[in-house]
């Protein structure tokens, strides 16, 4: 954690927030009718907002590489890492608009309007919006993410080695 970056009340609610999400994920990918995906999403925005810290040490979980990592960086995805998110969403919103069917008023008609239209941007999103790629180029840019992620480690200590042989060097000096 940076030294400026201070843990306000609305910092912790993000991150309890994020975990939160992330156990809901994790319950979706052992639940077949819910989905993990969407939970991660707004988990790792979560993160974003509450820590620098936090947010590198999800982005760095294996969860958040599988799921969200070419989603996050190529706005890509799978077919079969598509399918994982369409279809527990799908079955959501066809229990939802059964439920709706039970009964009859203006708020269930209208909530019935709205998982109509919700369902064909569901689809528009996962197949037209987001790219389809294969599992050999999937492998590639998480390999490439990986070897992204390391140099800039190796950047990030060098640049904080440096900064601390400026820091002993300077207090030679003022000691001299």
């Amino acid at each position: 954690m940076k030294k400026n970056e201070h843990l306000t009340l609305r910092k912790i609610l993000w991150i309890v927030l994020g975990f939160f999400l992330v156990g809901i994920g994790i319950l979706g990918l052992a639940v077949p009718v819910m989905p993990t995906s969407p939970f991660l999403i707004v988990a790792a925005v979560c993160f974003a907002k509450g820590s620098e810290r936090v947010n590198k040490w999800f982005r760095a979980t294996r969860l958040y590489r599988r799921h969200l990592e070419s989603f996050s960086t190529d706005r890509c995805m799978t077919l079969k890492a598509k399918l994982f998110f369409v279809v527990p969403a799908t079955l959501g919103l066809i229990f939802a608009f059964a439920l709706l069917c039970l009964k009859t008023n203006t708020a269930t008609i209208i909530g019935r309007i709205c998982v109509v239209l919700i369902l064909p941007a569901e689809y528009y999103h996962a197949f037209v919006y987001v790219h389809t790629i294969s599992e050999e180029e999937s492998q590639r840019l998480q390999k490439e993410a990986r070897l992204k992620r390391l140099r800039e480690e190796k950047t990030a200590s060098a640049v904080v080695a440096s900064n601390e042989s400026a820091a002993s060097e300077s207090s030679l000096l003022s000691l001299n």
